[in-house]
Parts: structure tokens; C-alpha cells; sequence
């Protein structure tokens, strides 16, 4: 088995009888205003070759990135995990796709006399209220989990399908509380702490409690471009009070404190071969060396990057947008809400709050714990 590392947690797959590409991320998102990091535009996915099976592991923006995907041929064959929503089914539709294949949770299914997949889906509080879903894979040489989300829940079903050769974390939570959250940096400080520490130590008991052979943390976090925004990013030294988001250099440190044995995987276009033990990582920076500042100066990288995208960067076509149709605050929140209003069960219960929204000229109130909205 080979992989491709693709950016953010795009892998592709490549096995004894079929490929898999998960989770490919290369347009901008929410509003254009989410990049990947490291930038992954050097890579172009139909050099990879033919594509099998899609698999998208949760319908937030950074995952199922609709652009890229109608960029592919329909004919791929589409596994879709047993969420309780029907959206990630929909949004394929809704772009041509018409070969799916439903997997039951915890179930195993073969796909070939020699390939099979498990999927195990997270909808807990923890993640928000987007659910994800983990795949397993083994092609009769190598078995690979590639976890998006808790499974905790689910550890028997996992186990159950076999020792793995290399467990695959998605390494950071899908959660801006409270940094987007209007209280003070103290506060929000504390908070993000305790966060981010309740989410590295999950991971470690997960990483444990699979066994696997080696493991890797990829995934993110994603960057902004936008001048006005590049302070969002965490330019300040891993693991620092202030910090939401786990980054790699701080995982790392953590698996060695705890014996984990794991590769370290940053650049896109890295490739990992598991024929070998152990595993041969063969990365892009003999022909791109410029990538390699990402990671050895983040403030100097996102500069650049920033310069490359940011005069053509259709956010600010999406802002002027947005004002010339001068609705009121309570029509955009109407907007945004109108689209998940199927899954507005699952939204009071992983938030079960009211929510206010304010600008400097109106206020409004999404008030998720009574019926209705």
C-alpha cells in the first residue's frame, strides 16, 4: 500500500487493486477565507492517476470541497458513511455522482476478493455538530486507520478488524470557541488551554488504545491569507496559551513523551510506502525547497503566501457582495441557517445555547435551546 499525502487530510491511496482519494482539499473555504497549509497547489490530482473510490469523511467545507470534486470524473464510485443527515449524499448528487456505496456503522465491507473498509462515524458534542466519519482499509498487505473525529465509542468494531500498520489522526478539532467569542483574551487564553490539552489527551488515549504499528498526525490547521486576517493564524511558538488549534511540532513532542511510534509527515506530495518497516516517506523538498518554511519560518511562509493569493482572493468579491444586497443582519443569519434546517436537531444538541450575533448597528439572537429557532 502507498500514500500520497495530498494537504490538509487529502491522502490518496493506492492499494493492490483499487485507489482511494480522501478527503481532497485545494479551493479556498468559508467564504474564501481557509487555505491550506503548507500550500498544496503544486500538486495536480489527476497526475495521481485513476480513482477508484471517493470517500469524504464529513461535510464541513474543508473536506467536501465542491469545487474540486465536480472537477472529477462521476464515474467514481462514492462511500458514503451512515450519518444521520442525508447532505453529504445530496451535495454529491448535486454535482453529478450516481455510484454510491452506503456503509453500515461498524460493519465491515468488501469492496474486492482482497479489499475491504470499516467506517465508524463520530457525532459527538466534541467535534461540534458536524459529524465524522473514520475509515479503515486493508488490502490483504496493509491495514491503515485514518480516524476523523472521537472513537472512543467504537474501539471494539475498530480493533475487531485487525492489527494496523499505520493509524492516521486528523490532528486538530473543528472548533473556534471561544476564539471568535466576545470575552476577554484571558479568558479566551484559559479556555483554549484546557481545549486544546483535553483534545491532545484524547488523542493519545486513542493512539494506545488502536496499537498500531506507527503513527501520523496530519490534517491542518488551515491559514488565513487575507492582510486583515493574517493574525489569526498562530504565529506564536507551539503548545502557547493562546493557541486553539494543535500544531505539529507540539504532537511530535507529545508522542515521544509517550513512546508513539509515529512518522512525521508535513509536506504535500509526501509519499509513504508501508511495503517497508520501517515505512519509506519520501517528501517533495529536493524540488521544492521553499516549502520547507512553513515549518522553519511560519510568519515569513504565510507572508508569501499571502502575497501569491491575496489580490485575487474572492472574499473581498464575497464581502462586496453581501453589502450591495444590503440585507439586515437578521436576513444573513436567515441565509445561513435556511440550508442545515434539516439538521437542526442535531445542532440544538451539540450546542444547546442561545447565540448572539452582533454588529456595531443590530443584534440578533439564534436561540437553539427552546423548540423551533
Amino acid at each position: 500500500m502507498n500514500l500520497t499525502f495530498l494537504g490538509h487530510a487529502g491522502l490518496f491511496i493506492r492499494t493492490n487493486s483499487a485507489t482511494f482519494l480522501c478527503d481532497p482539499w485545494f479551493y479556498p473555504a468559508y467564504l474564501d477565507s481557509w487555505f491550506p497549509y503548507p500550500s498544496n497547489d503544486h500538486i495536480e490530482i489527476a497526475a495521481l492517476g485513476v480513482i477508484d473510490y471517493l470517500f469524504i469523511s464529513s461535510y464541513s467545507q474543508d473536506r467536501l470541497d465542491m469545487k474540486l470534486l465536480n472537477s472529477l470524473t462521476k464515474q467514481v464510485t462514492v462511500l458514503i458513511p451512515n450519518f444521520k443527515s442525508d447532505r453529504l449524499v445530496k451535495a454529491f448528487e448535486s454535482l453529478g455522482f450516481e455510484k454510491f456505496i452506503y456503509l453500515d456503522n461498524g460493519t465491515p465491507r468488501w469492496l474486492t476478493d482482497s479489499l475491504k473498509v470499516l467506517t465508524v462515524i463520530d457525532e459527538s458534542k466534541m467535534f461540534g455538530t458536524i459529524p465524522r466519519a473514520t475509515i479503515a482499509i486493508d488490502d490483504s498487505n496493509n491495514k491503515i486507520l485514518i480516524q476523523d473525529g472521537r472513537i472512543d465509542r467504537n474501539l471494539l468494531d475498530i480493533n475487531n478488524f485487525g492489527s494496523y500498520d499505520l493509524h492516521l489522526v486528523a490532528m486538530y478539532d473543528f472548533n473556534w470557541y471561544p476564539t471568535v467569542s466576545d470575552t476577554f483574551d484571558s479568558v479566551k487564553a484559559v479556555l483554549n488551554k484546557q481545549i486544546r490539552e483535553d483534545f491532545l489527551n484524547e488523542m493519545v488515549n486513542d493512539i494506545k488504545a488502536v496499537g498500531s504499528r506507527y503513527t501520523l498526525a496530519y490534517g491542518g490547521p488551515p491559514c488565513f491569507l487575507e492582510p486583515e486576517k493574517i493574525r489569526l493564524n498562530q504565529l506564536e511558538d507551539f503548545g502557547s496559551a493562546g493557541a486553539i488549534f494543535a500544531e505539529i511540532l507540539e504532537i511530535e513532542s507529545i508522542f515521544e513523551e509517550n513512546q508513539i511510534s509515529y512518522l512525521s509527515l508535513k509536506y504535500p506530495g509526501t509519499e509513504v510506502e508501508l511495503s517497508n518497516d520501517p515505512p519509506i516517506l519520501k517528501d517533495p523538498l529536493s524540488l521544492l525547497p521553499g516549502l520547507e518554511q512553513a515549518f522553519s519560518d511560519r510568519r515569513g511562509y504565510l507572508s508569501s503566501y499571502s502575497d501569491k493569493f491575496h489580490k485575487s482572493l474572492p472574499i473581498a468579491q464575497n464581502i462586496a457582495q453581501f453589502e450591495s444586497m444590503q440585507l439586515s443582519l437578521i436576513d444573513l443569519v436567515k441565509n445561513l441557517i435556511d440550508p442545515i434546517i434539516g439538521d437542526l436537531n442535531l445542532i440544538r444538541k451539540g450546542i444547546n445555547a442561545r447565540i448572539l450575533i452582533a454588529t456595531d448597528k443590530e443584534s440578533v439572537v439564534v436561540d437553539l435551546l427552546s423548540p423551533g429557532i
